[in-house]
């Protein structure tokens, strides 16, 4: 089982099973090796109303602390109906998922719960916090933005504000403070821009809340006029 790295989102089941859309055992293929056979995992599909986003988690148990590895559905097509049809794929732009399950009626549901999540949007960009999830680093080999491939020059970076991968040059922005992390923390060039402007916006309906109090309700407790905000 992998261990949670300091820092990192808390993907055990017990945390994100709080937002679970679906969950159950289901064979994984193998990935790099087809010679393992389909391997037993369970899958967490999750959905967070409040960021438009939804993820696909799988664990090689139901008690794990650490997801062995995460998806992004939203990013993800689902693949058209294969031939066993106890199996369902999700295709990304850098690695394909193939998933059996026991019944076909089972794959069916998977397939049905995965579209709906969908609909949920895709990653919104919440003011001050971070993404439950961050792409695994082996599913991805260039940046989200620009396409370069990472190598030993061009490192790649997680953005903790959506959780993809990114290179320095598209994720080379000042810091930004985002819960729950302690210090601030690296985005890419557009969720840091989206970020500063919720959180310019937000400080400014702040302000303008604390002018009210101090202003218009100390008048109106004299028995003076309301002024509009």
């Amino acid at each position: 089982e992998p261990s949670r790295q300091q820092g990192s989102p808390d993907t055990s089941v017990e945390n994100v099973a709080k937002n679970a859309i679906k969950m159950g055992f289901v064979e994984k293929e193998p990935e790099g090796s087809y010679f393992k056979g389909w391997q037993e995992r369970f899958l967490v599909l999750t959905g967070w109303d409040h960021q438009g986003e939804a993820f696909l988690f799988y664990y090689t148990t139901e008690y794990d602390k650490v997801a062995s590895g995460v998806m992004f559905v939203n990013d993800m097509d689902l693949g058209d109906k294969q031939d066993d049809p106890k199996v369902f794929t999700l295709q990304g732009s850098q690695r394909r998922f193939r998933f059996r399950c026991k019944t076909e009626e089972e794959s069916r549901s998977w397939r049905i719960a995965i579209s709906e999540a969908k609909l949920l949007g895709g990653h919104r960009c919440n003011a001050g916090f971070s993404t439950p999830a961050h792409v695994s680093d082996k599913h991805f080999k260039c940046c989200e933005k620009c396409r370069v491939s990472f190598s030993t020059t061009k490192a790649k970076h997680h953005c903790r504000c959506c959780g993809r991968l990114f290179c320095a040059a598209c994720s080379g922005g000042a810091k930004l403070s985002l819960s729950p992390y302690s210090n601030a923390v690296r985005c890419c060039n557009g969720c840091g821009d989206k970020q500063r402007e919720l959180i310019s916006r937000d400080k400014a309906e702040l302000e303008r809340a604390r002018d009210f109090v101090a202003r218009d309700l100390l008048l109106l407790q004299d028995g003076g006029m309301f002024h509009d905000m």
